[in-house]
């Protein structure tokens, strides 16, 4: 699944973290590796993983990882019992009921504080359909000061993958931290790289691609949709 065998020792490349390898189970329906950073208090996936993969090396190190003996919340979900070292690339409602993960305060900092965000650009977020329509701030200066690249710009994941940056947009998952959204050829909407300090440094700008503005109509249409769902309409 993940190129790694249990208890096995990786580190990043530059950072030099340590991780455990723990295991694999499943994450959004699907297989995915776990490990345990140091100094964490539990196991979580490095997401994108495809992305982070590269900047992973074993070190020789092998660990005995001591299985838990504790009791668990019958109640409890996945998010109560991990702590992700980032989020996977999400998308979808960035809303406090977004079953998306917050990326941790220090994954996207910006040393000035940033101007009043100018919404003015519709385009829809999510990474599976239906997707949400939302404005986000396309200004260079804003889009820099946040992520390091402008609207528009296309980007080479060090796998080969590519994405276009769409904008920046408030994350209600993380307190309504500004973060820069991209968007990818198999995404019907902008969605976010999560641990994106990290994996900003392997994002390559190749060129730049024209996005196209949503129809202000689909506006209205996605805020009633969101309202007609919470109240039970149709």
């Amino acid at each position: 699944v993940g190129g790694f065998k249990h208890g096995q020792v990786v580190e990043e490349a530059g950072s030099g973290t340590k991780s455990v390898v723990i295991g694999v189970r499943l994450a959004d329906d699907l297989p995915a590796l776990f490990f345990h950073v140091d100094g964490k208090p539990g196991a979580g996936i490095f997401s994108p993983y495809h992305v982070m993969r590269h900047s992973l090396h074993p070190n020789g190190e092998i660990r005995r990882v001591k299985e838990f003996t504790g009791s668990l919340n019958p109640d409890a979900t996945l998010r109560d019992l991990l702590v992700h070292m980032g989020a996977k690339k999400h998308g979808g409602r960035p809303s406090s009921s977004s079953n998306t993960e917050p990326e941790s305060a220090d994954d996207s900092e910006q040393d000035e504080e940033l101007p009043e965000l100018e919404l003015s650009f519709l385009y829809p977020v999510g990474r599976v359909g239906p997707v949400q329509y939302l404005m986000f701030d396309i200004r260079d200066e804003v889009c820099m000061q946040v992520g390091g690249f402008t609207h528009g710009t296309v980007v080479q994941e060090a796998g080969g993958d590519e994405s276009v940056v769409v904008g920046v947009l408030p994350d209600h998952t993380d307190n309504d931290k500004p973060k820069l959204w991209f968007r990818d050829s198999s995404s019907p909407g902008a969605f976010l790289y999560g641990h994106y300090a990290h994996v900003r440094q392997l994002l390559t700008p190749i060129g730049h691609r024209d996005l196209t503005e949503a129809d202000q109509s689909l506006l209205w249409h996605s805020s009633t949709s969101e309202a007609a769902a919470m109240t039970g309409g149709v």
